[in-house]
């Protein structure tokens, strides 16, 4: 993420940033909202003048986090084109027997039963909500079938509505953000539902199924926009869906 504002640098420190996602959504310099552009420039320009090495996953990604962070603002910074290093775990650990035997004794105290585990894992919004989704998720896990559950992994932005979530059904879980690491997360589960969120981009690497959900499309890409059609460039199309239609694509092969 970013150091904290009074974090200052004394000289011969080394900041070495590694940024955690690969940006379907507009950041910062290229948001779509002036007022909102404006406001995040005058916090983040700061923070990355401190910065001396940025970590990027391809060329593509340079040229979106170029414009989004005024990466020329900062003479002195080197990026280094090289990779995600925290995917390594994911991409080693991807048919792991004994990993994921470990990861579900770590968030649900028992060894593998033969659930699917399905990770719903939304980007926050500014504005502060009470419910991620107008869909109704207690009704989407008692349609699915009863060796289905839900994961909810929150934005550390939101993480103030665990309590509602954690006690929804015996079978949505929604595990505190300080002891949960989302990689681990997109290993033991089988199905990922996002919708603006880089988490799409990192579980592909487990070539599992991807569900995006987008229930507010046209005022997210009038207020923040994103950097390239995903369904042109990737296949994965973002709807809404009724919970009936979600179950469906949920159980789908």
């Amino acid at each position: 993420g970013n150091t904290l504002d009074k974090v200052g640098k004394r000289e011969g420190q080394i900041f070495f940033q590694t940024w955690h996602g690969f940006p379907l959504k507009k950041m910062v310099a290229d948001l779509e909202n002036e007022k909102e552009k404006q406001t995040q420039l005058k916090a983040f320009l700061p923070r990355m003048m401190k910065w001396d090495y940025l970590l990027s996953s391809s060329s593509r990604n340079t040229r979106y986090i170029t414009s989004a962070f005024q990466l020329e603002k900062n003479p002195n910074l080197k990026i280094l084109e090289v990779g995600a290093p925290k995917n390594t775990y994911l991409i080693e650990n991807n048919i792991n027997s004994d990993e994921i035997e470990r990861l579900h004794l770590k968030y649900f105290g028992t060894e593998p039963r033969g659930f699917k585990y399905v990770l719903y894992c939304p980007t926050w919004r500014q504005e502060k909500r009470d419910d991620l989704s107008a869909l109704d998720l207690k009704k989407i896990i008692n349609l699915l079938p009863i060796n289905y559950h839900l994961i909810v992994k929150l934005h550390p932005n939101e993480a103030y509505l665990r309590r509602h979530y954690a006690n929804l059904d015996s079978r949505i879980h929604c595990f505190y953000n300080d002891i949960t690491d989302i990689q681990e997360l997109y290993l033991l589960s089988e199905t990922l539902i996002t919708d603006y969120s880089s988490a799409m981009f990192d579980f592909a690497h487990t070539r599992k199924k991807i569900i995006v959900l987008q229930e507010d499309k046209q005022q997210y890409v009038q207020k923040v926009g994103w950097y390239f059609d995903l369904e042109d460039l990737t296949g994965l199309i973002g709807k809404s869906y009724s919970e009936e239609e979600l179950v469906r694509e949920i159980i789908e092969p």
